[in-house]
């Protein structure tokens, strides 16, 4: 029960072992060993060029999607999109057991994306080394079926493609890049020029206001439209633009000198043979007679129109 006098125990605790505890000072924080965990390489750590070669290989579009730093790497690029065009669109026939004689070909569907068509504006040679354009259609029958009559007998046709669907659908190209439009009339002709044409009228009134510096460009689009068309001496033979264009300047007033436009359209695209044929096409008049202008009136009629019996009746 404790010391009588220092240093004797009382009864009860004589003969007691004493034990000794050594004093132990605890270990700090930086003298402790500590493990290390080891870094498990990923996609991120490899170089950049290797992480573009499995982008163009695997076709994965949701890649660049997966963080900030793939969007920041695999955002288009010359030469990025270059390796994806040579990968993905243009095809040695050789590799797959048909012979076409060396030629290289490329898929149509190249045009689909804004993109691929900016990358061949400004890489026209690419183009170069092609021999034609196969459409998706055509090459996807050959590989479901693996028969070379798929591609041989397409390859054998003397008909020209039309351009593909992109050019039906959207105009910009005929305005920023006709260059090539126009290199691209090696291996398509464009069909139906004069529906394309009514269209890209509407559109080109209905996009921003007009001035003549656009005029000008909505001009040099139509002859380059009727070019690749390889219509005669870049004329029109078809009364169907000139109504489009008619209505958007007297019926939707989509410029302040309606009139001027309207004949200088007309002394370049309606001065050819047979243009009184198609200036005096009852549908023609029948818009005439709805806009009720006697001087749009008058400038047809001197320039070779004539109203069909009973168009003002």
């Amino acid at each position: 029960m404790g010391y009588a006098i220092a240093g004797y125990p009382t009864r009860r605790r004589k003969g007691q072992r004493h034990h000794v505890k050594l004093l132990q000072h605890p270990q700090e924080e930086s003298q402790k060993a500590k493990k290390r965990r080891r870094k498990h390489g990923g996609l991120a750590e490899l170089p950049i060029e290797i992480i573009q070669r499995i982008f163009v290989l695997s076709q994965n579009e949701s890649l660049c999607l997966a963080n900030k730093f793939f969007h920041a790497v695999l955002r288009p690029s010359a030469s990025l999109l270059g390796q994806m065009v040579w990968e993905k669109y243009i095809i040695n026939p050789s590799h797959y057991g048909v012979d076409l004689g060396g030629s290289l070909i490329m898929l149509d569907t190249v045009f689909t994306s804004r993109a691929f068509i900016a990358y061949l504006t400004e890489n026209m040679q690419v183009l170069d080394c092609i021999t034609r354009f196969i459409p998706l259609q055509v090459w996807q029958e050959f590989q479901s079926n693996d028969d070379d009559n798929a591609i041989t007998s397409w390859w054998e046709q003397d008909a020209p493609m039309d351009y593909p669907a992109v050019f039906h659908a959207r105009f910009e190209p005929y305005l920023d890049q006709a260059q090539l439009v126009k290199r691209l009339f090696r291996f398509f002709l464009l069909k139906d020029p004069y529906n394309i044409l009514k269209d890209l009228i509407y559109w080109f009134f209905m996009e921003e206001p007009v001035n003549q510096e656009r005029l000008e460009r909505l001009y040099e689009a139509v002859e380059l439209v009727l070019e690749v068309a390889n219509i005669e001496s870049c004329k029109i033979y078809s009364s169907e633009p000139l109504e489009t264009l008619l209505h958007v300047l007297f019926v939707e007033h989509k410029t302040s000198q309606p009139l001027l436009v309207f004949r200088t359209f007309l002394d370049k695209f309606y001065t050819g043979e047979n243009a009184q044929e198609h200036l005096s096409d009852p549908s023609l008049w029948r818009l005439l007679r709805s806009t009720s202008n006697m001087q749009v009136i008058d400038t047809i009629v001197s320039y070779g129109g004539q109203p069909h019996y009973g168009a003002f009746f």
